[in-house]
């Protein structure tokens, strides 16, 4: 019965963790795959100009077709690993 006790404060806490850093990978993957297919760099701050010459409208063409398939792309892989994960054990 301390077995018990023991496991369900670990489950709950690797849920926890689990849920604080899906939203990190899917902004590091977001980033990744915007430098990849744009070849610009995320823009960090609040001061950076939209109209500037690096940003023209091939960018943000590629950037609305392309960038959504690839995070649905992550996301299908990843998904799809966690289930084949399940099975093999």
């Amino acid at each position: 019965m301390k077995g018990l006790f023991l496991i369900e404060p670990l489950v709950a806490l690797y849920s926890f963790a689990s849920f604080l850093v899906l939203p990190l990978v899917q902004q590091y993957v977001y980033r990744r795959l915007r430098q990849e297919l744009t070849n610009t760099t995320y823009p960090v701050s609040a001061n950076a100009s939209r109209c500037g010459p690096s940003n023209t409208s091939s960018h943000h063409e590629v950037s609305a077709v392309e960038l959504p398939r690839g995070l649905d792309l992550f996301d299908l892989v990843s998904v799809v690993t966690l289930e084949l994960d399940k099975f093999s054990q």
